[in-house]
């Protein structure tokens, strides 16, 4: 990791964005299947 104890909170909010953008797009990705 590249900021280990400085901004812990801001990569968690940062990963759960990307987390939940990747499950939309699976979630797109399904319905068009």
């Amino acid at each position: 990791m590249k900021t280990v104890g400085r901004q812990p909170v801001l990569e968690l909010t940062d990963f759960k964005r990307d987390l939940s953008e990747l499950t939309d797009r699976l979630g797109h990705a399904q319905d068009c299947l």
